[in-house]
């Protein structure tokens, strides 16, 4: 499955540029234990520009149920979350979701979420899934 992402601020101000971003996707069905990591990818929001939106794409063997994905931007490049920092706060679920003819695929949900819909009618399997992630600056 593909997951396309975009990283947006949560107040729509461009993204602090040259900062490394890691978007870790995490199997948090498990109740009282640490998530675990399925998959983490590490990129860079562009030095030029203003980068309001950052796409991410992210190729998935398999999304157990209760994935979910968490984004930081890392501003003082410390390895670690700290005052300052871009985090996400709320849950971003992958979802279990059946087409109209019954076939299963996963969709990424979330009520806060924009959603980048297909107007091509029903979703196929094998078209990625794009969805904005909002993440919020830790003042």
């Amino acid at each position: 499955m593909k997951l396309q992402l975009t990283i947006v601020a949560s107040g729509g101000e461009p993204l602090p540029p040259d900062r490394p971003v890691i978007v870790e996707i995490r199997d948090t069905s498990l109740e009282d234990v640490p998530a675990i990591l399925l998959q983490q990818v590490n990129i860079v929001v562009p030095k030029a520009g203003r980068t309001i939106a950052l796409p991410v794409t992210i190729e998935l063997t398999a999304v157990p149920d209760g994935t979910t994905v968490w984004v930081h931007i890392d501003v003082d490049r410390d390895g670690r979350v700290s005052k300052g920092d871009y985090v996400t706060v709320e849950s971003y679920p992958v979802a279990n979701v059946p087409m109209f003819d019954g076939t299963p695929y996963r969709r990424a949900s979330c009520a806060e979420a924009s959603w980048y819909s297909r107007s091509s009618g029903p979703p196929q399997a094998a078209a990625p899934e794009r969805r904005s992630i909002t993440v919020p600056h830790a003042p």
